[in-house]
């Protein structure tokens, strides 16, 4: 009964360290997956802020370069020419193949203007992105478009609004904004000269590039969703970009790769997407975190969603190998623990009784001469206290019967 409890307790210590072990390690583990959690809020907030910033600097580069061209003497010299030409009111010809001295006057600015900006312009399109470029009478006619010169006069004023307000206020309105040339940053800059204000000069620049060295830098995945409620005064798919599936009330216009964001993307997410937040996903067994971050226009408005979306299986190995890891400690512990106490019990327990049992051996073959006393204050020591006493009476009544 004595032994029995003796084995029990080191038993006991054995489950409790086990416990000990396992809630350590089980610890040690969520510690991890929360760490690679922050990881990733951590990682998508950064490139949604990399986004913004880039749009910021492509704000500022659009606003550089139209205010480069407004404040070319004569630049403003033909554009003033060409606007008091227009308060005439007769730039088109009277009759078919007849023109008024003023139409050939109009005519003859815009020459001049193409000859002076379009190979400058042709430049900024191949290699910097440039979706746009044309001057604008107040409050917001297109007088020229360097980028569709065969087209102008049209009325703007209900859908530039950046326009509108550099007309009206004379000075820089710049950001993001829808028109028929489609979504692009633009910088709309006020053109001055001696007699006061002439009109606008507006340079707009693609996002495109701005998703391209995102996916380039950092190996990710980027959408831009317009709201489809913003298209209502543009020509669509002229100028879409991406053919990418429609989300319900947003549609894809520039991706590097539409199918795949599509895969990954729901309406419902998209709609709750007027502040920024994280969703999870899977596409092609692949385990995604996506960025959800409000587009804003030029004065504030929301007008879409850009989807940045990173592959973040990696994390997901990391943690699957950190459970492995936990597990294989937790059965090395385990075994390693085990061991000590089964050492213990050889020593303070298994040893002991080991060599009663020999003793009780020598005494079953009639050798009731060796001594066996284990000075130990336990129960194994009661127990060969026992054993001795046993030994010495049988060994006394031996000697008694030798002696009758």
């Amino acid at each position: 009964m004595t032994i029995s409890l003796k084995v029990k307790v080191p038993l006991a210590v054995v489950s409790a360290m086990s416990l000990l072990t396992a809630a350590l390690l089980y610890v040690n583990y969520q510690s991890k997956l929360e760490l690679i959690e922050v990881n990733k809020q951590t990682t998508l907030e950064s490139l949604a802020k990399q986004f913004h910033s880039e749009v910021e600097l492509t704000t500022k580069d659009a606003e550089a370069r139209a205010e480069l061209v407004a404040n070319i003497s004569l630049i403003k010299r033909l554009f003033r020419q060409g606007v008091n030409l227009r308060k005439g009111n007769d730039p088109a010809p009277t009759k078919a193949g007849e023109e008024t001295k003023a139409s050939q006057e109009a005519k003859a600015v815009r020459a001049a203007l193409i000859d002076q900006l379009h190979d400058t312009y042709v430049v900024q399109q191949e290699r910097f992105g440039a979706v746009q470029s044309q001057f604008h009478r107040a409050p917001a006619t297109s007088y020229y478009r360097l980028h569709d010169p065969k087209k102008w006069d049209d009325d703007l004023s209900s859908f530039r609004f950046t326009v509108l307000e550099a007309n009206e206020k004379n000075r820089i309105f710049s950001g993001p904004e829808v028109g028929r040339g489609g979504l692009g940053i633009r910088g709309v800059v006020p053109v001055n000269d001696k007699e006061g204000q002439i009109g606008t000069f507006e340079f707009g620049l693609r996002f495109k590039p701005i998703l391209e060295r995102l996916k380039a830098a950092y190996g990710v995945e980027v959408s831009l969703l317009l709201d489809a409620r913003v298209q209502k005064n543009i020509t669509w798919e002229k100028w879409r970009d991406e053919a990418g599936e429609d989300i319900g009330a947003f549609k894809h216009v520039f991706s590097t790769d539409a199918a795949r964001l599509a895969s990954l993307l729901n309406a419902e997410a998209l709609a709750d997407a007027s502040k920024e937040q994280v969703i999870s996903a899977q596409a092609s067994g692949k385990d995604f975190g996506v960025m959800l971050s409000p587009l804003k226009d030029f004065n504030g408005k929301r007008i879409g969603v850009i989807a940045i979306a990173k592959d973040f299986s990696e994390f997901e190995r990391i943690a699957q190998n950190s459970l492995r890891n936990a597990l294989i400690l937790f059965a090395a512990g385990l075994f390693v623990l085990i061991l000590l106490v089964f050492g213990l019990l050889s020593v303070t327990i298994l040893g002991p009784i080991d060599q009663i049992t020999r003793a009780a051996d020598r005494v079953s073959l009639g050798d009731l001469e060796s001594s066996m006393r284990l000075e130990r204050k336990d129960e194994v020591g009661q127990l060969s206290e026992s054993f001795e006493r046993m030994r010495v009476s049988l060994s006394k009544a031996m000697q008694a019967l030798e002696e009758e």
